[in-house]
């Protein structure tokens, strides 16, 4: 989400351990729509208490605490608000702890950067979770997706045989990611495609959920 800001006046409320920053772009996913992703379940917000979704941010640092030190004005960041405290990223400006912020690379853009925070915290720690995944097989639900894309990349690098359920409209971007096979879930339930190869999956990355996703994964699919 690209925003002007040439109208817009600094928050002036930077506590001592935070940045303010000058959002450039901040990430859209199915989080915003939860309390998680900032979205408040009650009360419902007013004119006097207003509402400021979305998590994950990118931009330049336009000011900074007096107990912050690893960060200085300029600098371009990315990481997260605090989606909790109902003060997101979808505004002009916005503050995070020093704690929830790290310098952006050089090579991703405010986008890039923006799409990988919570998306990437999720896929790592999946992979994380599922031990090492070295030449096992890999089985990423919802493989085209803003945490399966990262997913799939990460399974790619660190060697495992990756397969990805998704649409046949997007089965080419997942096997440029990675993939070496692509299950595409709406001609056929992917569980019945993937017992037809007479092969087990060793690890399950689900990135969909529901209770048909579910029934596939673990009562017809050997996974």
């Amino acid at each position: 989400m690209h925003r002007t800001r040439a109208a817009y006046k600094s928050l002036g409320l930077c506590g001592k351990e935070q940045i303010e920053c000058n959002g450039d772009v901040d990430d859209i996913h199915f989080a915003q729509g939860t309390m998680f992703g900032g979205m408040p379940i009650s009360p419902k917000p007013s004119e006097k208490k207003p509402v400021i979704p979305g998590t994950d941010v990118a931009g330049i640092i336009d000011k900074i605490g007096s107990r912050v030190n690893n960060f200085k004005v300029g600098q371009a960041v990315f990481g997260i608000c605090n989606p909790m405290k109902h003060n997101g990223p979808w505004a002009e400006y916005c503050l995070a702890k020093q704690n929830n912020i790290s310098i952006k690379p050089e090579n991703l853009d405010f986008n890039q950067a923006a799409a990988f925070v919570l998306g990437g915290a999720v896929a790592v720690s999946a992979i994380n979770s599922a031990g090492i995944v070295t030449d096992k097989k890999c089985l990423v639900i919802g493989a085209s997706g803003g945490i399966g894309t990262l997913c799939v990349q990460g399974l790619d690098t660190l060697g495992s045989i990756t397969w990805g359920v998704c649409s046949q409209k997007n089965a080419k971007m997942v096997e440029n990611l990675g993939a070496t096979k692509i299950f595409d879930y709406t001609k056929s339930p992917f569980a019945d495609q993937i017992r037809k190869l007479s092969e087990r999956v060793d690890v399950v990355f689900d990135f969909v959920g529901g209770r048909d996703t579910e029934k596939q994964e673990i009562g017809r699919a050997h996974v």
